[in-house]
């Protein structure tokens, strides 16, 4: 079996240009400050050219569906009234969420709802700096890195990430970054599949051959198994995976090792927003078990099975 397509549209292409002209700087002011005056006048006026956040340290989404909620240097503390700057945010640390599962569960929609109601948290999907023709498990893996490196930048700022995308819990772990973030929870939402279906047909249209559709259900049947027990089918991730990837973190785990937890949020029947206060409720919970230190995927999670108790 393996993974169903992404299912998400090829986003446009940048272009960017050399910028090939010299001015010279007025009397008085040196070279270098006044061409560092020149740059900075540049990017803010692209920035506003192509609405884009750079500025306040974000990264730009491909549309106004995907738009993350942009970052700024103020937190709020979870559980209190106390806003931080961006020294003293950096003190609390952040972590990462990841919402994970096959298309149609509604990780994104429940993200970004999400995202305006929480302080101090970070939207972004997975697929939004572009997926090539020709995307596969490397690619994946590849690109779930790339994410985990910006949440080491967010986590430098007293942020938390919160990522939408289809890579499960070994995938996370097994990133050759993973130990160095402050903390990881997974959540699995998912739906039924016979609702999936309807909501591939809805949002799509006739997009999707029957045997694609399919996939997409054998992709969500997997993600079922890998929540409860690492021993499922590794091989779905494993086989041709990028070689960088650490999987003799976990594969000697079971699934009652405390560390394998994936949160699994069912959509089925709920509206969108009795869901979003679900997600709510759990990434609060997981934000707070982090700072205090219970959260049992934080810093030194990564120690052998044999050294770590209640394992096989």
């Amino acid at each position: 079996m393996t993974p169903g397509p992404s299912g998400k549209r090829n986003p446009r292409q940048s272009v960017a240009s050399d910028l090939g002209f010299y001015v010279e700087p007025p009397v008085g002011i040196e070279p270098t400050t006044f061409s560092l005056r020149v740059l900075v006048t540049i990017v803010r006026v692209c920035s506003l050219w192509f609405e884009l956040p750079y500025l306040q340290g974000d990264w730009p989404s491909l549309n106004d569906r995907e738009r993350p909620r942009t970052a700024t240097a103020t937190a709020t503390v979870v559980g209190g009234n106390q806003s931080l700057g961006s020294s003293e945010a950096a003190k609390v640390g952040g972590m990462l969420l990841t919402l994970t599962g096959s298309s149609c569960s509604g990780k994104t929609t429940l993200a970004h709802a999400l995202g305006t109601r929480l302080h101090g948290l970070v939207v972004h999907d997975h697929d939004e700096i572009g997926v090539p023709e020709d995307a596969d498990t490397q690619w994946r893996h590849r690109t779930t890195e790339l994410w985990i490196g910006r949440a080491l930048e967010y986590q430098s700022r007293g942020l938390d990430l919160l990522l939408t995308g289809q890579s499960p819990l070994g995938e996370i772990l097994a990133s050759p970054s993973a130990p160095l973030l402050d903390g990881i929870a997974v959540c699995l939402v998912d739906v039924a599949d016979n609702e999936r279906r309807r909501r591939l047909s809805s949002r799509d249209g006739d997009k999707w051959s029957p045997a694609v559709v399919d996939a997409f259900v054998g992709w969500s049947t997997w993600h079922r198994g890998h929540a409860e027990d690492p021993r499922y089918r590794p091989d779905v991730i494993v086989d041709g995976g990028w070689p960088d990837m650490s999987w003799d973190r976990w594969s000697a785990w079971t699934k009652d090792d405390p560390r394998w937890e994936t949160h699994l949020l069912d959509t089925t029947g709920r509206s969108i927003a009795q869901s979003v206060d679900d997600l709510e409720q759990w990434v609060t919970e997981q934000r707070s078990a982090c700072r205090s230190g219970r959260l049992a995927l934080s810093n030194g999670w990564w120690v052998t099975a044999r050294d770590s108790p209640g394992t096989a």
